[in-house]
């Protein structure tokens, strides 16, 4: 899987898709919105420009991409996309390097899922609010809350291409099989747990040989958040951590109790037995946690499959991953009018977003396209489509991806603190009280 936090589906979603330094000002291109890919090119000048177009990705996901890019040919035949492709860590080690260094080759169009403000901080992403502004680019069809991940002192950065919210998939024949009714938009924490009670397979020696839900760590975040709780008591400017605050921990000790009695599968032991799809797709758990990117698998494996939201907390309240994978336009990019109509392309709902979301594998970052007969085919596989309606009315930030430390902060002190209570090492009230000690101390010091 790729970053928990972002990039970041059959009738739904574009697998995984990884997809100058001017002094004036770039023209306003034409008039569009985020359902409406223009269509006008600089047909009749004789000359063609080149975009190099920059992202991650495996054979597969470069098709969809070379796809997109051939789509936006035919309508601009005189702006030529050359796509840039790296291994997943490949790509953004070279694109750091660069960054570090000035280099001017940086690709005119990229795909980013870390964090953006230390980006527009180092003036290597193009502000994209006032080519928006221009061109009349609707950034209200985007679903609520998606562009804060790419939004920095309220100018927006990047154009996120899909919703990192997870949705529970589930296994049908299993529950069946269980006698278990299908999870609905209505059920909670104490559904998902009753129905674990005949979910869960345990031989006589203790031997678990089914798991209700695996899930990755970092998951329970959505839960968390939708409980009232969380990492920091402001994803911008924080000052103090709130895990330890009883909204917090409710949800912590919620997901450790239902690891310790084999409801839900240890992450280590998920990541190490080939992470959730295959333990999906071999019935080692009847429902996983995870994102839209799952989807084209599952249907080709043949699975008798549906999704639904994942389930309300206590208080009644749901909340789902904002936050994915952006498109930015480099800063020091030479062709800044021809990669600006390449961005509303690549972000149109009759574009890019369209033919992503036909290959299956994306939440749509648009309202508009999720809503669309293409996304909406009542033929398709999975059944539930309205999941992402539900999603979609929920999601925001889970976690302080915004904040320029919050890489270190996770990567050092949050994360490996909460692996011990999923590895059930620590209970979270222990785990907790020494986690905030170390993040409001590197927090004191971040804040001088």
């Amino acid at each position: 899987m790729q970053p928990k936090n972002h990039l970041k589906a059959g009738v739904f979603l574009a697998l995984t898709a990884t997809l100058m330094a001017c002094a004036a000002p770039p023209a306003a291109a034409p008039a569009t919105s985020a359902t409406e890919a223009p269509s006008t090119s600089t047909s009749g000048t004789g000359a063609t420009t080149t975009i190099q177009w920059g992202m991650w990705g495996d054979a597969e996901e470069l098709k969809s991409h070379q796809a997109v890019a051939d789509a936006f040919m035919v309508k601009n035949p005189d702006i030529k996309i050359e796509i840039v492709p790296a291994p997943w860590g490949d790509f953004q080690t070279k694109l750091k390097t660069q960054f570090a260094s000035g280099d001017a080759n940086v690709p005119d169009v990229f795909f980013w899922p870390e964090n953006v403000e230390n980006l527009a901080t180092q003036g290597v992403i193009e502000d994209l609010t006032p080519l928006a502004e221009q061109s009349g680019y609707d950034l209200k069809d985007y679903w609520p809350g998606i562009l804060d991940r790419a939004t920095v002192n309220g100018k927006v950065y990047g154009l996120v291409r899909d919703a990192g919210a997870s949705i529970l998939y589930y296994n049908k024949d299993i529950f069946d099989e269980a006698g278990v009714a299908y999870p609905t938009d209505k059920w909670t924490w104490d559904d998902l747990r009753s129905a674990a009670e005949k979910l869960t397979k345990v031989e006589a020696n203790g031997r678990v040989t089914r798991y209700t839900l695996g899930m990755e760590a970092g998951k329970n975040d959505a839960w968390m958040v939708a409980n009232g709780g969380g990492y920091v008591d402001d994803y911008t400017k924080p000052t103090k951590c709130t895990l330890d605050t009883p909204q917090s921990l409710e949800s912590l000790n919620f997901f450790y109790d239902m690891i310790k009695n084999n409801h839900i599968m240890k992450p280590a032991d998920l990541a190490t037995g080939g992470g959730d799809s295959a333990a999906f797709q071999q019935g080692k758990v009847a429902m996983i946690l995870q994102n839209a990117s799952r989807v084209p698998a599952f249907n080709a494996a043949g699975l008798k499959y549906d999704i639904a939201p994942i389930p309300l907390t206590p208080n009644g309240q749901r909340a789902a991953d904002a936050a994915g994978a952006a498109w930015h336009m480099s800063a020091k990019s030479q062709n800044k009018d021809a990669a600006w109509t390449f961005l509303q392309f690549l972000q149109g709902a009759d574009g890019g977003q369209k033919i992503y979301a036909e290959s299956g594998g994306m939440f749509p970052a648009l309202r508009s396209l999720v809503n669309s007969p293409t996304f909406q085919n009542p033929n398709q596989v999975p059944a539930s489509r309205s999941t992402f309606n539900t999603v979609g009315e929920t999601l925001k930030l889970i976690n302080p991806i915004t904040w320029k430390y919050w890489e270190e902060l996770s990567g050092t002190i949050t994360g490996p603190g909460l692996d011990k209570v999923w590895a059930l090492e620590q209970t979270p009230d222990e785990a907790v009280k020494g986690i905030c000690e170390k993040v409001n101390a590197y927090l004191a010091e971040k804040n001088k």
